[in-house]
């Protein structure tokens, strides 16, 4: 989830912006290529974070929904890959062309081991032209594109 200018969170700690008592777990928070891991309550939302959370879709959802607002951002899922490897190609690849992606790890195979699906997500409005990228990559791949 990215944070922008608009987004009611940018400017409040974790606790001011009431993401617990959704009860989502923030896990790291991206910013300017550093990454805090395991934020701390007080720890300041700034715009252009990219937190990394944990809890049911539609707590999200209503987290990034400014107060009587539409969603401040829209990603969707564009690829459900069987493991982390793949993801991070397909990431690769995606943001080759340009398109900004998210991988969202779905489930651990064991205490500490790599999730077992990864969804891939795009901004809504890139999600027909990556999906286009991912079918024409998986037609070159099974037809022996030259």
């Amino acid at each position: 989830m990215v944070l922008s200018t608009s987004c009611v969170m940018t400017g409040k700690t974790l606790t001011e912006a009431g993401i617990r008592e959704l009860g989502i777990l923030v896990l790291d928070i991206e910013r300017g290529g550093d990454v805090i891991h395991a934020p701390v309550a007080h720890d300041r939302l700034q715009s252009d974070d990219i937190l990394i959370v944990y809890g049911h879709r539609q707590a999200i959802s209503e987290l990034a929904r400014p107060k009587g607002g539409p969603p401040d951002y829209m990603l969707k899922v564009i690829y459900l890959a069987p493991n982390l490897p793949l993801a991070e190609m397909i990431k690769g690849i995606l943001e080759n062309e340009g398109i900004l992606t998210v991988l969202r790890p779905l489930g651990v195979t064991q205490l500490g081991g790599e999730a077992s699906e990864v969804e891939i997500l795009v901004s809504e409005s890139e999600a027909e032209e990556a999906a286009e990228l991912l079918n024409n990559l998986r037609a070159g791949v099974r037809g022996g594109a030259p």
